[in-house]
């Protein structure tokens, strides 16, 4: 009889606990249909990290080479010219301004899905350094560096990796953001036409097969993305264009400690692996990198890790254009991205390079960017310009613009301003000062002459470039 009533007993209990356990499996389940509701209908969506993602799970398994880094490598690096190399699967797994904790947590995902045979990471400077504009010494954490992270872990499968990955990026405050995507876009909680946008967006068929393709109405400029994360597109940096917003300056040990924490974890971690990597930093156009001033600061520094850990490391800005010609103009599309013919160009060589020892390869550089700078012809790139201190309301009003060019001396400068509306003016006739100020509320066009006489058996040089300020 007792042994009938405890059975009894046992029996409710367990028939309790199953029914707690199925109430909090409804509720578990309906809580994430209603988080997938409104992510679905408030989150804008990344297409370039949902397309990445998508794409990098059906090839999960096959992958045998990955790149990493920010959009240098997805701009620069075409899976498909390695792939006929080789006859491996590469696949570039990398993302907008990706920050070296993330890099460190991507590959980490690679490793677990994939039996890889090497690692290429790329080191883009403004994703390891100080950035001018962001207060914090050490901005790993930021907030300003959140969105280069979160859109990452918005797509990645559940996993613990995924959860570390969270971790490393996250504080309390910001975790309703990472962990729900349409809590970053409550200030459209009420926009009705927002809401019916992302729905449209959401229902379109580039949409639905995670395929991403535009081309002008004359069908003679295009943007593709790749199954394999390459983006291409076939337009050029046009001259007008060659303005550039410098982003920092680099002084002698420019690397933050946190990024380069994770830059070493990335390269111990490869090492217990057994998976051979190879640094690299893409080619940049002359303007970008004349604008970073100090950039064989971390040109030094990077040579310096590498070296301590055995590891090969290129940085291809220093290539000598005869063996790698994209500086002519034509292969970038903007001031730090090649264009498809340049991609092309890029990767066949980078693949030649960093397939060999790295003593084969001395040949193919310069030791410096200075060096470089003094070894090619004599040439101007466009401008640059820092905006003042917003506090400095003086300074405010007038913005200093720096002419880009590859002598510190020797090069004479006219420039001649067109306010919008108004007719050209001389504001400086031929000197060696490189800067001028303009109030930084106008706009107009500016053109630059530059010119160096013929001396000393060196050809002369002169050269016109009109860029729209």
């Amino acid at each position: 009889m007792f042994k009938k009533q405890a059975q009894k007993i046992d029996k409710l209990r367990w028939m309790k606990w199953f029914q707690r356990v199925v109430k909090l499996c409804v509720v578990v389940v309906c809580f994430q249909a209603i988080v997938s509701v409104l992510n679905y209908i408030y989150v804008d969506e990344d297409l370039w990290f949902r397309n990445l993602w998508h794409h990098y799970y059906k090839a999960e398994g096959k992958i045998d080479t990955i790149y990493l880094g920010s959009s240098h490598v997805y701009c620069d690096i075409n899976p498909e010219i390695l792939d006929e190399k080789t006859g491996q699967y590469h696949f570039n797994l990398a993302t907008s301004s990706l920050p070296m904790n993330g890099a460190y947590y991507l590959l980490k995902e690679a490793v677990k899905g994939n039996k890889l045979s090497h690692v290429y990471l790329e080191l883009y400077y403004r994703c390891t350094v100080n950035n001018s504009n962001v207060q914090e010494i050490d901005p790993v954490y930021s907030k300003d560096y959140f969105h280069n992270n979160w859109k990452n872990i918005d797509y990645m499968k559940y996993s613990y990796n995924k959860l570390a990955y969270l971790y490393s990026i996250g504080d309390q405050e910001n975790y309703p953001n990472l962990l729900f995507p349409f809590v970053r876009f409550r200030q459209r909680l009420d926009d009705w036409e927002y809401v019916r946008q992302m729905i449209a967006k959401k229902q379109e068929p580039s949409f639905q097969t995670y395929q991403y393709e535009e081309t002008s109405e004359d069908g003679k400029k295009y943007i593709k993305f790749t199954d394999q994360g390459h983006y291409r597109a076939n337009f050029e940096y046009e001259d007008e264009k060659r303005i550039y917003e410098q982003a920092v300056v680099l002084d002698r040990h420019p690397i933050r400690e946190g990024s380069e924490g994770y830059l070493r974890k990335i390269i111990r971690y490869c090492k217990e692996e057994n998976i051979p990597i190879t640094l690299f930093v893409s080619p940049m156009d002359h303007l970008q990198l004349i604008s970073t001033e100090g950039y064989d600061h971390y040109i030094r520094q990077l040579q310096e890790i590498a070296a301590e850990y055995g590891v090969d490391f290129y940085d291809f800005n220093l290539a000598k254009e005869t063996y790698l010609p994209v500086w002519e103009g034509k292969y970038f599309r903007d001031a730090g991205h090649l264009n498809a013919a340049g991609s092309d160009m890029f990767t066949a060589f980078s693949h030649q390079v960093m397939s060999n020892e790295a003593d084969e390869n001395e040949k193919y550089f310069y030791k410096s960017y200075e060096e470089k700078l003094q070894n090619i012809a004599p040439d101007i790139y466009g401008l640059y310009y820092s905006n003042p201190p917003a506090a400095d309301e003086d300074a405010k009003q007038m913005r200093t613009y720096k002419i880009a060019s590859n002598r510190s001396t020797g090069i004479e400068y006219q420039v001649a301003i067109t306010p919008e509306g108004g007719e050209e003016y001389i504001l400086r006739d031929f000197s060696e000062q490189k800067e001028f100020t303009l109030p930084a509320a106008e706009h107009g066009t500016c053109r630059i002459t530059a010119r160096m006489p013929k001396r000393n058996g060196r050809q002369a040089f002169e050269k016109s470039l009109t860029v729209s300020y």
